[in-house]
């Protein structure tokens, strides 16, 4: 008994020594950076490809030969960004022209650009245009044409431009 009254005096006090207590505020704090992926229609990330198909250059011809694209931009939620095109390696003068893959130096014109929120087409060279990130995978447009009026040697016809998201 002894003993159980000596265990109940020790717990009253150590009770009496906890009576007293203080506070301190802890704050919590985290910083969400701006961050930007693209990935495009290939596994090497952000690579697409532009098809324009088949360019019907008979005699006569005034049809315009279209073609599209659409890679994915991942922008961390409220990221301003923009978006552009590259005047591509066979530019010349502003003129974005393709090559003919199996004779070099002979070439097609066309025009290609980015498609904005609103819809419109922007084929400026080294102009950006204005996006703001959604904090998921949003499509960008990249849109263009072979002008009608050319006459290219037979062959398969290539360009490469750069697509720059700068944020």
């Amino acid at each position: 008994m002894k003993k159980l009254l000596t265990l109940a005096a020790a717990l009253l006090l150590a009770q009496s020594a906890q009576a007293a207590s203080t506070t301190s505020t802890v704050t919590v704090t985290a910083t969400v950076q701006s961050a930007c992926t693209l990935s495009g229609g290939s596994s090497s990330g952000g690579d697409t490809t532009a098809d324009f198909g088949t360019y019907n250059a008979a005699l006569g011809s005034t049809a315009v030969t279209a073609g599209a694209s659409v890679v994915s931009v991942n922008c961390t939620l409220g990221t301003l960004y923009t978006a552009k095109l590259g005047a591509g390696q066979h530019d010349l003068a502003g003129q974005r022209r393709l090559e003919n893959q199996g004779t070099a130096g002979n070439f097609l014109n066309y025009s290609v650009g980015l498609v904005d929120a609103g819809g419109l087409l922007n084929s400026v060279i080294g102009v950006a245009l204005p996006f703001v990130g959604l904090g998921l995978p949003a499509p960008l447009v990249i849109q263009g044409s072979i002008p009608s009026g050319q006459n290219p040697l037979i062959g398969t016809y290539r360009d490469q431009l750069t697509l720059t998201i700068a944020y």
